[in-house]
């Protein structure tokens, strides 16, 4: 389902305006990423049968010094409406915050207890979709949450469905996407991932017995052997198209190599991993599938 456009502004110039990802945070966000910020600070307990919310200041300490940012030396009800304040300001700051917060939210002590987190992770990732923001909420495989870049209606769900089963492939794919797509993007690690999930499935298959097989001598192998009756593939998935592309993505990493003391090889572009990570997922998938198999 694409972005809402309000009916007045269907079929006009106007409306390119609710279709294009929005970056930062808008004026008309900040009333509910306000809300949203607020409530993640606070924990809620029911102490000797009384229902009482408190700020945590601890976690207050843990944002300042994440953020690298001074709240002063004032209660934690000043200290956070300080930090709301700033923010507010500052929507590159605000997208930090909530980024933090997703990964590493409150912990509360008893009898104090946090709100869900996956109830939390929900309401924000509406927010941000009703306002069609440039960022969404996304799902680490090892448990939580983190601000993502969005991507085009279906490529999450090629993602989700590369997931599974839960093996050494899909922890390098989630991984990488997490690398590619999140807030200051290491391109280098998530391109590096993004070929480790292929090796993790295409090493067993072509070379099950060479405990040093890279995605290198895979491709050395099937270069010599393509067309030969050794290997199968299911149109319109062929044996070249695999080359071609397992080519490209081990061909197109930048930085595999260096040595110590020498100029530092050049690194890929945070859009060249993103490429890299969803040709991984396709090839993950072909090979899962046995799309691409030994005859």
């Amino acid at each position: 389902m694409g972005p809402y456009v309000p009916r007045s502004k269907r079929g006009t110039l106007a409306a390119e305006e609710y279709v294009r990802p929005v970056e930062g945070v808008p004026a008309y966000l900040r009333s509910a990423l306000l809300r949203w910020t607020r409530a993640r600070f606070t924990v809620t307990g029911a102490p000797l049968g009384i229902r009482q919310d408190a700020i945590s200041g601890r976690y207050l300490e843990r944002i300042e010094g994440a953020l690298r940012i001074d709240l002063g030396p004032f209660s934690a009800q000043e200290r956070l409406d300080g930090l709301l304040d700033r923010v507010s300001d500052d929507g590159e700051l605000w997208l930090d915050l909530i980024d933090f917060v997703l990964r590493k939210p409150v912990k509360a002590n008893t009898p104090f207890r946090e709100t869900p987190r996956f109830e939390a992770a929900a309401d924000l990732a509406g927010i941000l979709e009703d306002a069609n923001s440039a960022w969404t909420v996304a799902h680490r495989e090892a448990g939580g949450y983190f601000l993502a870049r969005r991507v085009p209606a279906g490529a999450d769900q090629a993602l989700a469905e590369a997931l599974e089963p839960a093996d050494a492939a899909a922890h390098h794919l989630s991984a990488a996407w997490e690398l590619a797509y999140q807030r200051g993007p290491s391109p280098g690690e998530a391109y590096r991932e993004a070929v480790k999930a292929v090796e993790s499935l295409a090493c067993s298959l072509v070379e099950p017995n060479n405990r040093k097989s890279t995605l290198g001598t895979v491709l050395g192998v099937l270069k010599t052997t393509v067309g030969s009756g050794r290997w199968s593939a299911t149109p319109p998935v062929t044996e070249q198209l695999v080359v071609e592309m397992m080519s490209a993505l081990w061909q197109h990493q930048l930085g595999r190599h260096g040595a110590a003391g020498t100029v530092p090889p050049p690194a890929n572009t945070a859009e060249e991993a993103q490429a890299a990570v969803h040709l991984s997922i396709t090839l993950v998938q072909w090979l899962r599938s046995g799309a691409f198999r030994r005859a």
